[in-house]
């Protein structure tokens, strides 16, 4: 019986994906190449930034990260979790 019903949910998948391809397929619009609007890719973008020295990224500087037990950094002797780390 498993089996039946499993083979029955799955010609059902089948069916929908089928009904639903149809229906985008009919919902589809052509667009003509004079109606399209390019977008800029990332390869685009980091062509025309690449012979322009003025744009320079800077690297991302990552802070030390405390630990949650670690000795609070204020100098109280608390850990980190019961003293300034307490509502983060």
């Amino acid at each position: 019986e498993y089996k039946r019903e499993g083979f029955d949910m799955f010609e059902a998948m089948i069916n929908g994906i089928k009904d639903e391809v149809v229906r985008r397929v009919f919902l589809a619009e052509i667009k003509r190449a004079d109606q399209l609007e390019r977008k800029n890719t990332n390869r685009q973008l980091a062509m025309k930034t690449a012979g322009d020295d003025s744009v320079k990224k800077q690297p991302v500087r990552v802070k030390n990260k405390i630990g949650r037990n670690e000795p609070c950094p204020c100098g109280s002797g608390k850990k980190y979790k019961n003293c300034c780390g307490r509502y983060e």
